[in-house]
């Protein structure tokens, strides 16, 4: 019958780690449990019945930090997960968006194929092959990189994701990987890459200038 008793309270303790995780949520109930625990074997003695306190609550204790730190190792390697798949491509924004949908785009740790509909930017520079003859290898390189820097940073800031970088090209998609429900968010996505590509050529003539 004891082993039973402290079974349950290792099962409140799991139910209990697994609901409110790590925070103050999870503190509160491992306090208020194991007051309720302390209560109900204060009023079994006051009326005659001895129920073990000490080792239910180790059980209950152990079973919902373990547990709750179980989760918070998992939760974490799949954040680390979602932010190499896409840190490096999305503004801390987007990628806090793409961690809290994480349930419907990744599976068994990939992401998942999903039909939607995205604006898709291209774009590339007029005469570089003609350019890139009359200049210099390290120069021309040096002068592609702050090309292809400013490009992308331009697409971050209007909640777009690069695709592809390719010589001297550009694929930028707006609208992903979060889906579109509405024509007003796809709008909103067409606008942005159109805002966007006016920016890029505000930003080569500025690179042109120096």
């Amino acid at each position: 019958m004891e082993w039973f008793w402290i079974l349950i309270w290792s099962g409140i303790g799991t139910a209990l780690g697994w609901t409110y995780r790590l925070g103050w949520g999870a503190l509160l109930s491992l306090v208020v449990g194991g007051g309720s625990l302390t209560l109900i074997a204060y009023i079994a003695f006051l009326e005659g019945w001895w129920i073990p306190l000490v080792p239910p609550i180790i059980a209950f204790t152990t079973s919902g930090i373990a547990i709750a730190g179980y989760i918070a190792n998992w939760e974490h390697q799949e954040r680390q997960m979602v932010m190499t798949l896409f840190g490096r491509h999305v503004t801390p924004q987007i990628a806090e968006m793409i961690w809290q949908s994480r349930d419907e785009l990744i599976a068994r740790g990939q992401l998942t194929g999903k039909k939607m509909i995205a604006t898709v930017l291209f774009a590339d520079l007029k005469g570089f092959s003609t350019i890139a003859e009359t200049m210099a290898a390290d120069a021309l390189m040096c002068w592609l990189n702050e090309y292809m820097n400013g490009m992308a940073d331009l697409v971050l800031d209007h909640k777009g994701i690069v695709d592809k970088l390719i010589g001297d090209a550009v694929m930028a998609v707006f609208g992903v990987p979060i889906p579109r429900t509405t024509s007003e968010e796809i709008s909103q996505d067409a606008i942005a890459a159109v805002s966007c590509a006016v920016a890029m050529g505000e930003k080569l003539k500025l690179l042109n200038s120096q």
